[in-house]
């Protein structure tokens, strides 16, 4: 009767979405032909890393390193790009600090475009967001490890309002060090005086007393573990994986189609692997009914895991990467380089890149990516492509961020870098003309 009921869909996923200009205007055969890509799935992701206003709200005190802001109108040509719906959970959206998260929450209900991760309360930036298309009702849950203290959502009391923002996922690390460095740490402790100012907050109610002992201390803001060398342990907030995965069901229950989007920049050993953490959460997500589980944040590729034969993307590298030109930027962020009053956003974006000596622009890695082309049925993935992108690595300012389908030299490097940053998780990453293969097994 209904098409839905073939139980099969095709997604198109990408990573973060920093916007600034429009993209309609733009002809070359091979940026129209991405965005036939995305138009041809039936639902198109990606993560907008950006609030969303004219500059109405005031600046927080602190920023997801940039004060990002993108103008409403550039909504539709996210729409016109085939994207579908979008993640706002992430480190950018509060920059503009309440204020500028319920704009940005008005100003994407009024655009139609399906978004979460933010809301009025906890429920309600927990909560799914729907789409329909004719593969069948399609939900996204998004959350974010990596945010500033102000801006969790707080949940609704009967005899309280909520507070507005994002979907937090917290998180805590567990050092574990020899017993040489344990036992100066505890030297420094004691003598700097941390233990007695822990011990005072305690007996006046402040703080937690408990959790010390002859192999564990808790001091410079992080908890130490004895052990017989050093590794940093991380596992996600069960509270807050709780609060989440309740919802991963809700959805489960009420579309046919299930994602889950998180942003983190957090890593394990090195930059290129994902903490030990967000592995724990993604791998609940899929237990509990996640589809797939879309990653970014660190604006490069991660690896690939293909777990219970649902694709999980640690992270989808960029989309858009318009940082550069936000034409609007607070006295703070001007003054913590050095310059004055008179400076104009150009001037501390040269500042920031040296002449693209250094930073994002001085990294291919940044303006390399892929877009990834689900296939799923009921029992999971029967087919994934990997699209590489370049986003003008080495081109002025003025024409850099927008992505294309990548040239072969470009497309060939992104691809080997897929394939070596997946092969720890047992995933193979074949190439076919430009375009990547996943390697999967018989679904049962």
């Amino acid at each position: 009767m209904y098409e839905s009921q073939k139980g099969e869909i095709v997604v198109a996923a990408t990573g973060d979405s920093m916007i600034a200009r429009p993209l309609a205007p733009f002809r070359e055969p091979n940026f129209l032909a991405l965005v036939e890509l995305l138009r041809g799935a039936d639902a198109a992701f990606t993560n907008l890393e950006m609030a969303v206003h004219r500059f109405e709200p005031a600046p927080a005190a602190a920023s997801g390193g940039i004060w990002t802001a993108a103008d409403p109108d550039l909504l539709e040509d996210l729409q016109w790009a085939g994207l579908t719906m979008v993640s706002c959970a992430n480190n950018h959206c509060f920059d503009y600090g309440e204020s500028g998260l319920m704009t940005t929450l008005l100003n994407l209900e009024r655009s139609g475009l399906a978004f979460s991760g933010i809301g009025r309360n906890l429920s309600d930036a927990r909560a799914p967001a729907y789409v329909e298309c004719p593969a069948g009702r399609v939900a996204l849950l998004s959350c974010t490890s990596t945010f500033d203290p102000a801006s969790p959502a707080g949940e609704q009391r009967h005899d309280l309002h909520g507070r507005p923002g994002v979907s937090a996922l917290g998180w805590s690390a567990d050092h574990v060090v020899d017993s040489r460095a344990f036992e100066e740490l505890r030297r420094l402790d004691e003598a700097l005086g941390f233990a007695k100012r822990r011990a005072r907050q305690a007996e006046m109610g402040f703080g937690g007393g408990g959790g010390d002992g002859p192999d564990r201390l808790r001091t410079l803001g992080h908890s130490f573990t004895r052990g017989d060398g050093f590794a940093v342990r991380t596992s996600p907030n069960e509270r807050d994986v709780d609060g989440i995965l309740r919802w991963v069901r809700e959805a489960r229950r009420q579309a046919d189609w299930v994602f889950l989007s998180i942003h983190s920049h957090e890593h394990g050993a090195n930059e290129e692997e994902p903490a030990e953490f967000i592995e724990t959460f993604a791998r609940r997500c899929v237990d509990e009914g996640a589809d797939a589980v879309f990653g970014h944040g660190p604006h490069f590729l991660r690896g690939i895991e293909i777990y219970k034969d649902r694709p999980i993307f640690y992270s989808l590298g960029n989309l858009l990467f318009q940082n550069e030109v936000v034409p609007r930027q607070p006295t703070d962020l001007y003054e913590a380089v050095g310059l004055d009053g008179k400076a104009t956003p150009a001037d501390f974006y040269d500042y920031r890149s040296q002449d693209d000596t250094r930073g994002f622009t001085a990294n291919a890695v940044y303006w390399e990516s892929v877009v990834a082309e689900l296939r799923l049925s009921r029992s999971g993935a029967s087919e994934i492509r990997l699209h590489p992108i370049e986003l003008g690595y080495g081109t002025p300012r003025s024409q850099r961020g927008r992505p294309v389908m990548a040239g072969r030299e470009s497309a060939e490097r992104t691809l080997r870098t897929a394939a070596r940053l997946s092969e720890s998780y047992g995933t193979r990453v074949a190439t076919d003309d430009r375009i990547g293969v996943i390697e999967l097994g018989p679904l049962e």
